[in-house]
């Protein structure tokens, strides 16, 4: 059997109701030479029927049947499997836009030696293409892209919408024991090796939004999955070795989201997170001299009663500030 050039992943569960018009957008494509790995997650409707009554139509179609194991664990199941030299994936409610899609940005590789990652624009149900910045441009470092990813938007957070080598995806696997955040764990692992990034102006991935999501109901668990990676993502940073005014943005990232489920949820586990968090603040001296503002009120209260206590101070902000100005 021949070794195709792209490996197409994708996890099904329970989307019997959107998996024909997701695989006929990708047997549609102009781009012929892939294999499309199909990992039914011990779906309990008719999913996995749907899976094994299109493989045996087209040969390009291999499907993995297993017991119910999450959205990690499938694909990194099509992923232990894969044969292409390059690897994408499609969650199995979404489809690609265009019958070119996948043509289009596969060129790009042979245009632009060099590119690892080739991302592609993203449609939502109502037809309306996302705005997206940096069209036809390269992100050619670690920092960049956690840069792009967070605090501009230019880059995708999600497993989807993006072309990848397979020789620079490597070993990377996205983490079966998180809920949530597994992606952005996963591609954080893929920024770390620093990829020459290429964001195309060409191709759609359509991107439908249900309410029935894993962020549709927070747990506890969740609320510590996507702790676990704002801190990571902090680290990273840190890592990288970049001056204070450079890291202080994912500072206040990860302490928004451990304040939010510090209130939303007692349950929650913050010990760890305010333990490192405590151990890697910023010089509050240098940025008390370059922040104005509210920003310096903050940095100023987080400096004087410190961390933990902060957390409290965070969802009843504005009536600190009241009570400062009134004295």
């Amino acid at each position: 059997m021949a070794v195709p050039e792209l490996s197409i992943i994708v996890p099904v569960y329970k989307v019997e109701d959107y998996l024909s018009a997701c695989i006929d957008s990708i047997l549609s494509q102009t781009f012929t030479d892939f294999e499309l790995i199909l990992v039914d997650d011990g779906s309990p409707d008719c999913s996995g029927a749907i899976c094994d009554d299109y493989a045996r139509r087209d040969s390009r179609i291999r499907v993995i049947h297993q017991v119910n194991a999450g959205v990690s664990a499938a694909r990194n199941a099509g992923l232990d499997v894969a044969r292409g030299a390059f690897i994408t994936f499609v969650d199995s409610d979404d489809m690609l836009g265009t019958p070119t899609t996948l043509e289009e940005n596969m060129q790009i590789f042979c245009t632009k030696p060099g590119v690892d990652v080739v991302q592609f624009p993203h449609q939502l149900d109502n037809g309306q293409i996302q705005p997206q910045k940096g069209l036809n441009t390269f992100i050619k470092s670690t920092y960049e892209l956690i840069q792009a990813s967070q605090l501009n938007g230019t880059v995708y957070t999600m497993p989807w919408g993006r072309i990848i080598k397979r020789s620079i995806w490597g070993e990377i696997r996205f983490p079966v024991e998180m809920e949530v955040c597994e992606d952005l764990w996963a591609l954080l692992d893929l920024f770390k090796k620093s990829p020459q990034y290429y964001i195309s102006a060409t191709g759609i991935y359509h991107y439908r939004q249900r309410v029935c999501s894993a962020w549709s109901k927070m747990s506890s668990k969740k609320w510590e999955d996507r702790l676990s990676a704002v801190i990571k993502q902090y680290g990273i940073i840190c890592e990288l070795g970049k001056n204070e005014l450079q890291t202080l943005p994912y500072y206040f990232v990860a302490l928004k989201y451990l304040s939010i489920a510090y209130f939303e949820d007692k349950n929650v586990n913050t010990k760890p997170f305010v333990k490192y968090l405590s151990s890697h603040e910023p010089s509050w001296r240098l940025l008390l001299m370059i922040r104005r503002g509210q920003d310096k009120l903050k940095l100023y209260v987080i400096k004087s009663i410190g961390l933990r206590c902060y957390l409290w101070v965070h969802k009843y902000f504005k009536l600190l500030l009241l009570s400062v100005l009134k004295r």
